[in-house]
């Protein structure tokens, strides 16, 4: 199977925030840092909003060097990288710059098995007696190997089921056997069972599909953290 490329728009999106970070290019070598929001998203390519520091904008010309990091609100999983300017724009002052084309292993690295809260609807198909059956369930969080839900069955530990989902609505429909590693009732005060949690690990996910998955995960982190920012 031909895998197909990722796209920079599936980690990345016009408004999120990034820092930037480069050095004078004279015998100083002083350090410059300043927050950028991104305007749009290209392919491989970024269009950056550039603040009007005094020396800043005489600086960054087509082919400086900047590093960025597109995570500075999760200070414990930066995704940081080198980035090359392309081309200015004057009004409103930004700067076109290329991100690299293994960009997608910087926004994967030590990510891949990070789960992050999102809820979407999902069918879950097991098997009795050789007949499968569909059953609706709702995600409680995600991860590029597995996921956990609520629905109203009892899975058995190590039970094979085939997960079908579509965590938003531009992304991928996803078809993924997968493994139950752990299924327990949620109650109510009065003892009867309100629904169960189901946690499985995915077994047969194609390396770009989980890479997506990631993907998708890192969007949905960004977006929690900047309705905590407003919300504070």
């Amino acid at each position: 199977m031909t895998r197909p490329p990722l796209e920079l728009s599936e980690f990345v999106d016009v408004n999120d925030q990034i820092l930037v970070t480069f050095r004078l290019p004279d015998a100083s070598q002083q350090l410059f840092q300043f927050q950028s929001l991104i305007r749009a998203v290209a392919n491989n390519k970024l269009l950056l909003d550039v603040p009007a520091f005094p020396g800043i904008q005489s600086v960054l010309i087509p082919n400086f060097q900047l590093g960025i990091n597109f995570q500075p609100e999760l200070p414990d999983f930066p995704t940081i990288m080198t980035t090359i300017i392309l081309f200015r724009e004057a009004d409103p002052a930004g700067c076109w710059v290329e991100v690299p084309p293994g960009f997608h292993q910087h926004f994967l690295k030590r990510r891949r098995h990070i789960r992050v809260p999102v809820q979407f609807p999902l069918k879950a198909f097991f098997t009795v007696n050789n007949r499968e059956f569909p059953l609706n369930a709702q995600s409680v969080n995600l991860s590029g190997g597995g996921m956990r839900f609520t629905s109203k069955r009892l899975f058995q530990e190590n039970e094979v089921i085939l997960l079908e989902f579509k965590p938003d609505e531009r992304g991928n429909l996803y078809k993924v056997k997968s493994r139950v590693v752990l299924s327990q009732p949620v109650l109510y005060p009065d003892g009867t069972v309100q629904h169960y949690v189901t946690a499985v690990a995915f077994l047969n996910l194609e390396r770009y599909e989980e890479d997506r998955l990631v993907g998708f995960c890192f969007r949905q982190e960004l977006l929690q953290q900047r309705h905590l920012r407003q919300d504070g």
